[in-house]
């Protein structure tokens, strides 16, 4: 249902919204960081099972954090609900809601960023899709988007309590500096250029 990304890089790993598959996980890599690009259950319900299974530390806004840990907030009490009511994608067989929570082991307000394996993270607050909502940009070419920018679609504000006209990404002033087009890999569906 929704996209979960893991960075592999000189035997270490970065997973970006993890879910409950762990197909992926490798016993080889020494998993770094898990970056969450917003609260919603779909983008973390793995959280608990890849901390777990790696150790790893994970990241997020101060306002994605704080929504993590209520059911309510992270939209797991009604996920089945939304699921039914949704209409940009197919969603194959039922799905149950749950009372799922996570913490955070290390959170920021505005941006922030690091260096991992030679390459340049900024991990950007952009609330829309909702309050927590993220950026993700990596060595200035590839953003992670979460569900703020999704191929063909429209940002979807609904969710995030925001009334009014929502900024475009590109008016994001980090990402409006930017020369040249990014990959952005979306919360959902294919990859694109921008």
């Amino acid at each position: 249902m929704s996209n979960m990304y893991i960075l592999e890089e000189s035997g270490h790993g970065i997973i970006i919204d993890p879910c409950r598959d762990t197909s992926a996980f490798s016993p080889d890599i020494c998993y770094d960081r898990i970056i969450l690009t917003h609260e919603h259950f779909d983008h973390i319900s793995g959280v608990l099972l890849w901390q777990d299974l790696t150790g790893a530390q994970v990241i997020c806004s101060r306002k994605c954090a704080d929504n993590i840990k209520s059911p309510a907030k992270n939209m797991s009490r009604y996920f089945s609900a939304f699921c039914e009511l949704q209409t940009f994608m197919e969603v194959k067989g039922p799905v149950p809601s749950e009372e799922y929570a996570c913490t955070a082991d290390e959170v920021f307000t505005g941006s922030m960023g690091y260096e991992w394996n030679g390459h340049r993270f900024e991990l950007i607050e952009c609330s829309g899709h909702s309050p927590g909502s993220i950026l993700i940009l990596v060595d200035e070419k590839i953003l992670f988007s979460g569900d703020t920018i999704l191929k063909e679609f429209p940002p979807d504000h609904r969710m995030s309590g925001k009334t009014g006209k929502v900024r475009a990404v590109r008016e994001v002033p980090r990402i409006s500096e930017l020369r040249g087009g990014l990959t952005v890999y979306p919360g959902h569906l294919e990859s694109f250029r921008i």
